[in-house]
C-alpha cells in the first residue's frame, strides 16, 4: 500500500491508498495497481466504512497544480483549505 492519504473533516473520513499486487488468474501470474477510496462514519464513536470504490490505476503523472502525483495535490490544496490532514 503507497501513497495513503486520511482526511477526516467532523464524523466522516476518506481514506485512499494504491494497492499494488501479484496475482494469479488460472494459474496466470499477473499484476494489479488499484487506486481505493474507502469512506467512513464515527458512529456511536466508532469508525464504520460506509463506502469503498477501486479503479485501474493509470501511469504516474503531474497533477493538475504540477505536483508529482494526486494524492500529493490533493495533500497541498487541502492544506490551503485548512481542513485536517493526515498522512502515513
Amino acid at each position: 500500500m503507497d501513497d495513503q492519504v486520511i482526511v477526516v473533516t467532523r464524523k466522516t473520513a476518506i481514506v485512499r491508498h494504491i494497492l499494488s499486487a501479484e496475482t494469479s488468474d488460472n494459474n496466470q501470474p499477473g499484476r494489479v495497481k488499484l487506486k481505493v477510496m474507502l469512506v467512513f462514519v464515527k458512529l456511536s464513536g466508532h469508525w464504520k466504512l460506509i463506502a469503498r470504490q477501486a479503479v485501474k490505476a493509470m501511469e504516474t503523472r503531474k497533477g493538475k497544480h504540477g505536483h508529482v502525483s494526486d494524492n500529493d495535490c490533493v495533500n497541498k490544496c487541502l492544506l490551503k483549505q485548512g481542513i485536517t490532514l493526515f498522512k502515513n
